[in-house]
């Protein structure tokens, strides 16, 4: 099912494809997992170019990306007929921070949205087409897909089923928009949980091949997404006073109103963090300690001044002592990044540089679905 021709695509989409263009600006892919929904999606691409129209394609699959890496919701300006849809460029991306929706909901539904407003203004293109996850059984799947549906307001919405799964979201969305249900093509093949793992490790090995190490100031930075950058961190000094009282280094330290962070070398005891608490005043708060080795092998996202994701990066190291994060990363030498996004996915780091395999063929983590 590749290639660039009508030959080997199922004959309801030769037939679907052109109405499914004329009905709207905003179509919107829905289907499972291994439902033929980015190979059509590659075949619309053509069709429209064919048409004469520009095109945009949202990729919100974060588990087996295709224009991105995987844990982004990345979006590319197709400017030729492309065989497959990883033909595209990124020219964008919004970091979602984890290869599967499940508990990552907010970042996928809003980052979807982000990349399609980015797309109308950037170059306004006459067809927008949006690739979505294979993640639609259950609660999760469904809550997903339909505020994901909510919030774009889609003119066309094409819906993948093989057993008419999908019916309850189709019967609300043939009333708002132009509804479709193409069923899934015989040729469509299922991957294993290894060959969707592969796909993944080539993506990343892709994405870092040209990655060298960045140094950045902390003081200079901003941090969200994470447990890290949610307080006001203490002056050095104030640190060197607190391990001093412990009798135990502490690394960082910062509290707000609603909790604590403190990263230490040697775990402390009850006794010695409720001391902490009363010295930091939160004493109604939680305070939460770490390792300065839990930040090894975080998937982050570097982010600009103006808030625009620029590259995504590795952490090698964050030294404390010395106030800098090293980071592993494909962005450009020179680039000002003003903030670092945390994500949840991490890499096994061997002398430093992450073992992309060993990421890859991890079992899904508990309560994470195999439908990435």
């Amino acid at each position: 099912m590749s290639g660039v021709t009508e030959a080997g695509f199922p004959q309801e989409w030769q037939q679907k494809a052109a109405e499914i263009i004329e009905s709207g600006r905003l179509i919107v892919l829905v289907g499972g997992v291994d439902s033929g929904k980015t190979t059509f999606a590659s075949y619309l691409v053509n069709r429209i170019m064919e048409a004469g129209l520009s095109c945009a394609v949202v990729d919100a699959d974060v588990g087996q990306a295709s224009i991105g890496p995987p844990a982004v919701i990345s979006l590319g300006f197709p400017e030729s007929p492309v065989e497959r849809l990883s033909d595209i460029p990124m020219d964008s991306f919004y970091f979602a921070g984890a290869i599967s929706p499940q508990n990552h909901l907010l970042p996928c539904v809003v980052g979807t949205k982000k990349m399609v407003e980015l797309a109308r203004k950037k170059k306004n293109p006459d067809r927008i087409v949006v690739d979505t996850t294979g993640l639609v059984r259950g609660r999760v799947g469904r809550t997903l897909k339909a505020y994901k549906l909510d919030l774009l307001e889609p003119d066309v919405v094409v819906f993948f089923q093989r057993r008419k799964e999908l019916e309850d979201l189709a019967r609300i969305w043939e009333r708002r928009a132009k509804a479709f249900r193409l069923r899934v093509a015989a040729e469509v093949q299922r991957k294993t949980f290894e060959e969707r793992a592969r796909n993944r490790e080539e993506k990343w090995r892709l994405y870092f091949a040209e990655s060298t190490r960045h140094e950045l100031p902390l003081k200079e930075l901003a941090f969200s997404r994470g447990i890290l950058g949610a307080g006001q961190p203490l002056e050095r000094e104030e640190r060197e006073k607190l391990s001093s009282s412990l009798g135990k280094k502490v690394l960082w330290a910062e509290s707000s109103s609603e909790q604590g962070i403190l990263v230490v070398e040697e775990r402390l005891s009850e006794d010695e963090l409720l001391w902490v608490k009363a010295c930091l005043g939160l004493e109604q708060a939680d305070l939460h300690q770490l390792s300065p080795l839990y930040f090894r092998g975080l998937l982050v996202a570097l982010i600009s001044e103006g808030g625009e994701a620029r590259a995504l990066g590795i952490v090698q190291e964050l030294d404390f002592e010395g106030e800098k994060i090293s980071i592993l990363s494909p962005l450009p030498a020179g680039e000002k990044i003003a903030e670092i996004q945390f994500g949840s996915y991490r890499f096994p780091l061997i002398n430093g540089q992450p073992a992309f395999q060993r990421a890859a063929f991890r079992p899904p983590e508990h309560g994470q679905p195999s439908e990435d």
